[in-house]
């Protein structure tokens, strides 16, 4: 464990063999925080081997110091005792802890040597392998040593969670990223039965290794995501850029600020976003204006770079609260989408949404096509933008 001015870096040895995959979210890292830094934890965490050692029962006879839990919040059922017994409470079930009295004053930081992030690539000849469906039920074998390499039988303790106080802050550091060809499972196949054991696993093992585990992450939390870039408005985003300035001058409109975005990799099998002539992900322009006040986010992907015809509309959102974060995950969600738009997706993140389809470069007059002209085109896309945003923000303000 390292010192900086802004934090404290907890790192793992070369030869660690705790699963990276248990670093990739907050709920996890603070939970593993709270073990390391604090000392209640760490005691109370190596009681169980004391009492293991010094035990002489053949039998494990599972056994620990508790930490001191002044402070806590513990979520439960149970049952009140009768007669004499009757004010006393007996636990059935903890379903819930919240710790708010452990803190840290910096940003706690995990370094893992294996912690890296895991994209997909094109198999080189075109082709995704196939495999079999897994054995979603692996019977337990404790007599079994699991296999080094084999895949991980996960199981989620979906009925306890533990929580920590909101204001720690934890990360991990990502070091570097693999590319694997992502296989298709087939869904006419019988998986073969398999057997799954807790323990390290070795060269020498035939199971799957148990991995249990508390507070698992849902995608979204995965904090190995790389951040969004920021980069040059390209000669592509000329028009969108003038369209959107044109509209904050509008009546009740005004223009905050525009700025492009290179999309994430793709996580999954779906790399449109990627098939380009540079083999890196198509850019997004976001556009922020005002509408009677009403923030408005105005998004733009560059569809020109994909080699194969791909269209996507403009998309207008309005989000309720948290737009930065918002329109990260929605140009995730996007780049993973094979670059379409989600609006279940969207509507998760507490913001309603609107396509705005694109102008018309030619017009139909007396059965001859007629090219539109750059002026014609402009203020034809800033009409439908303008239409489009005072239907949404008159929707808004009609569900408020």
């Amino acid at each position: 464990m390292s010192e900086t001015n802004d934090a404290t870096i907890i790192k793992f040895p070369a030869m660690a063999d705790y699963p990276p995959s248990n670093l990739r979210t907050s709920a996890a890292l603070t939970h593993l925080s709270w073990l390391v830094l604090d000392k209640d934890a760490r005691q109370s965490f190596g009681s169980i081997l004391n009492f293991w050692m010094n035990s002489s029962s053949d039998a494990w006879n599972f056994c620990f110091n508790p930490p001191r839990l002044t402070g806590w919040h513990i979520a439960g059922s149970g049952y009140y005792g009768t007669g004499d017994s009757s004010k006393i409470f007996t636990i059935d079930e903890i379903t819930h802890f919240h710790n708010p009295v452990f803190y840290h004053p910096k940003q706690i930081v995990f370094d893992h040597p294996k912690l890296n992030e895991l994209l997909t690539k094109d198999p080189a000849n075109g082709k995704r392998p196939t495999v079999p469906c897994r054995d979603d039920d692996a019977q337990l074998d404790l007599s079994v040593e699991p296999l080094l390499g084999k895949r991980l039988d996960q199981v989620s303790e979906s009925g306890f969670s533990c929580s920590f106080n909101d204001s720690l802050k934890v990360g991990v550091n990502v070091n570097g990223t693999r590319y694997s060809v992502k296989p298709i499972v087939d869904p006419e196949s019988t998986p073969a039965t398999e057997i799954t054991s807790p323990g390290h696993a070795t060269e020498r093992g035939s199971g799957q290794e148990l991995d249990y585990g508390i507070n698992r992450p849902e995608e979204s939390e995965d904090l190995t995501a790389e951040e969004l870039v920021e980069v040059e408005l390209t000669e592509r985003f000329s028009i969108f850029d003038e369209v959107v300035r044109r509209l904050g001058d509008c009546e009740n409109f005004s223009f905050e600020k525009i700025s492009a975005i290179r999309l994430p990799w793709p996580k999954g099998g779906n790399l449109t976003a990627t098939r380009t002539a540079t083999g890196k992900p198509i850019q997004a322009c976001v556009s922020l204006i005002r509408y009677q006040s009403i923030p408005v986010i105005i998004i733009e992907v560059d569809t020109e770079s994909i080699l194969k015809e791909h269209t996507l509309s403009t998309l207008v959102v309005i989000f309720s609260k948290n737009a930065a974060d918002g329109v990260e995950s929605l140009l995730r969600r996007c780049s993973n989408d094979g670059v379409h738009w989600d609006f279940e997706h969207i509507r998760s993140l507490n913001a309603v949404a609107k396509h705005s389809r694109h102008p018309h470069r030619q017009t139909r007059k007396k059965g001859k096509h007629t090219v539109v002209g750059p002026e014609e085109y402009l203020e034809r896309w800033v009409n439908i933008l303008e239409r489009n945003i005072r239907a949404l923000v008159k929707q808004v303000r009609k569900t408020s």
